[in-house]
């Protein structure tokens, strides 16, 4: 297949989200899994996807644990001026844990998706295959046994 540039859908960059890179990770598992047909090219820039926003995921989880310990109890403060630093963990905490968690089960459902295609790639290429050759009969001799010994 020839190494054109992938298919950009709205809902994998987002806004601010470098092309180049975005291109360069699918080029490289063009490279690396050789697509042979249009549905194995596809299934590599779903791979290609899935990845990205595998790695996205890792950036927001990164930024929310940033958020929580930064800018959080600045709020906190400014809004509950007499907000102790329990009170602001616990507040912290409770509006933090439905997006971690809503995270982790979003990456959890993009490594699921992700070893569905490897299994589908693994799948065609093995269909593609050609059938194993069927086995020959060798020739074979005749196989001569002594004359019995008159006695």
């Amino acid at each position: 297949m020839s190494n054109s540039q992938p298919a950009v859908y709205p809902d994998i960059l987002l806004q601010g989200e470098d092309t180049a890179t975005y291109h360069a990770l699918v080029d490289s598992l063009r490279k690396w899994l050789k697509p042979a047909c249009p549905y194995e090219q596809s299934l590599v820039d779903r791979l290609a996807s899935l990845s990205w926003r595998q790695q996205r995921i890792a950036l927001y989880e990164s930024r929310l644990q940033m958020f929580q310990r930064i800018i959080t109890p600045s709020l906190l403060i400014k809004a509950w001026p007499g907000i102790d630093d329990a009170g602001r963990n616990t507040f912290s905490l409770a509006c933090m844990r439905k997006k971690i968690k809503d995270l982790l089960n979003l990456e959890l459902l993009l490594a699921r998706l992700f070893r569905e295609a490897i299994n589908a790639l693994a799948a065609l290429r093995k269909l593609a295959e050609p059938p194993p050759k069927p086995r020959t009969a060798k020739s074979r001799k005749p196989t001569t046994h002594p004359a019995p010994e008159d006695g």
